[in-house]
């Protein structure tokens, strides 16, 4: 555990807002993933959550806000926004994936057999 502290915030945000929405994507489901195709799912829902993070600071700072400081420099208040808008993301992302488009990937793999 040690070494995922030491990772830095930008890994962490990601790592924790995928794993938030993985665990959505499976709640209450009997679905056993190997080790990879949790990683996998953990990265993809993390990445998608830290996309709508820098898309929604960037529509921000368009409309006149002031811009955060690079999560690089250690400033815990962008970290925090930064982390809050990719969980955020990933966990809407992860809901619109279980409520529809799981199914809808699944019926179109279906018909393409």
């Amino acid at each position: 555990m040690n070494e995922l502290l030491k990772l830095p915030y930008e890994i962490q945000i990601v790592l924790v807002a995928g794993y938030l929405a993985y665990k959505l994507t499976t709640a209450a489901r009997k679905v056993e993933h190997k080790t990879e195709d949790f990683l996998l799912q953990v990265l993809v829902f993390g990445t998608l959550g830290r996309a709508f993070a820098y898309v929604v600071t960037k529509l921000a700072v368009m409309s006149g806000y002031p811009a955060p400081t690079a999560v690089v420099d250690t400033d815990y208040k962008s970290v925090l926004v930064t982390g809050i808008l990719a969980i955020l993301g990933s966990v809407t992302f992860a809901f619109l994936w279980r409520r529809y488009l799981d199914s809808a990937i699944k019926k179109a793999m279906s018909a393409m057999n």
